[in-house]
């Protein structure tokens, strides 16, 4: 049954968007999609960077809710573990889980048209692609968009500003000085290899003192290859005509992909930070999800699925408190953000264990904290975050007194 609040705007028709949009279409008579991208089901030069994601624990419970689930897991191949490959060509397996539980991969692309799909058949739902929202007046519910060919202002009685980590919504919400970014030092790019001699049911990885290589399977076909290094270090390894870098230090790479330096050279360069805002919502009509709330470091694997979460939330306030109240959205923010936070910490622990800036004390303890939850039957902290639902702030917690006890 639609609510007196009939027209619900979606800044933002990325991935978590479109899950919002199916996710609440019971609750308006209307819902207006603004997308500055193109419809990912006609244009066929689609891209974005991370070209594979994680679906866990959190994300599936979601799409359970959109009622789409097996229709994404037929897209999907599950990932047992990661494989360590050394510079020697040996390979060590680690599973994710010692029960051999397993995450979800899936392209990009893929999800994002089938959610797309989905949305489409909505009667109650317009997609508006190639157009973007430029600015919002929260207090009288109104915003204003532009395309290439007109811009207009229109009315809103909810808004869900889904629109990545520059949002429009989360600066008219915040201000310049409630935006909290902090940017890493390094590069982030990714290329498609066509096929590779590596198993399929993992996350392949590979080190140096510079960089860190990692390759996730594609269920398309191929693999997804990126590489992380510092951008000082880009001249020496990526702007080094006899990839003597890459030789010496990545030969299964460079033997398998020849032009792989090329490749990157000209590959996007991706910025890695973290984003956090003071502020997520405006009475009981503007809010905030994603990573319009909560930019984190992709290395944990849970920035969809912190989104997807987000909805989930938001869904059981909106259910137990209605539209009309500004708790719905005031005990969402309040829930919401502390667990933010701590997935936010444990994305950064995982980047900087990956990329090798942990001390050798801390990675010690590290170690030291993985054996004590094993030997406790606990699962580990990729583990917790990926194959439950506990709260990401418990998981931090009990993270942070074992590493007390072992540091």
């Amino acid at each position: 049954m639609s609510s007196s609040s009939s027209t619900l705007v979606i800044t933002g028709g990325g991935l978590v968007g479109m899950a919002a949009a199916i996710l609440f279409s019971h609750r308006f008579d209307r819902i207006l999609i603004y997308e500055k991208r193109s419809n990912p089901l006609t244009d066929q030069n689609f891209s974005n960077r991370s070209l594979q994601l994680v679906i866990s624990a959190r994300g599936w419970r979601t799409l359970d809710l959109l009622g789409i689930s097996d229709k994404i897991k037929a897209h999907t191949l599950q990932l047992k573990g990661r494989y360590k490959h050394e510079k020697n060509g040996s390979t060590h397996h680690e599973p994710y889980a010692s029960d051999g539980q397993a995450i979800c991969c899936i392209c990009r692309e893929t999800l994002y048209r089938l959610l797309t799909s989905e949305v489409l058949t909505l009667s109650n739902t317009t997609v508006f692609f190639d157009t973007e929202v430029t600015g919002l007046d929260p207090a009288a519910r109104t915003y204003c968009w532009k395309n290439s060919e007109m811009s207009d202002t229109g009315p809103y009685d909810f808004m869900i500003g889904s629109d990545g980590v520059h949002s429009i919504v989360s600066r008219e919400l915040n201000g310049d000085k409630g935006i909290h970014r902090v940017l890493e030092s390094n590069s982030y790019r990714e290329i498609r290899i066509a096929n590779a001699p590596w198993a399929t049911n993992g996350f392949h990885y590979w080190f140096s003192e510079k960089m860190m290589m990692g390759s996730f399977p594609v269920f398309e076909g191929g693999y997804s290859l990126f590489m992380v290094l510092e951008r000082q270090d880009i001249d020496l390894i990526l702007g080094d005509t006899d990839s003597t870098y890459l030789q010496n230090h990545f030969p299964e790479i460079t033997a398998l992909i020849p032009d792989a330096r090329q490749r990157f050279l000209n590959a996007a360069d991706g910025i890695l930070g973290s984003v956090t805002c003071d502020c997520w919502h405006a009475g009981n009509h503007t809010v905030i999800i994603g990573d319009a709330a909560h930019g984190i470091l992709p290395f944990m694997g849970q920035g969809l699925n912190t989104g997807l979460e987000d909805l989930f939330v938001l869904d059981g306030y909106l259910s137990k408190n209605g539209l009309k109240t500004e708790k719905s959205l005031s005990d969402f923010a309040a829930s919401r953000r502390p667990q933010s936070d701590a997935i936010r910490d444990i994305s950064m622990e995982q980047f900087r264990y990956l990329t090798g800036k942990m001390t050798q004390s801390e990675r010690s303890a590290r170690k030291e904290v993985e054996k004590h939850l094993e030997e406790h039957g606990l699962p580990g902290v990729y583990a917790s975050c990926a194959f439950t639902t506990e709260p990401f702030a418990d998981i931090q917690e009990r993270i942070r007194v074992l590493n007390n006890q072992y540091r």
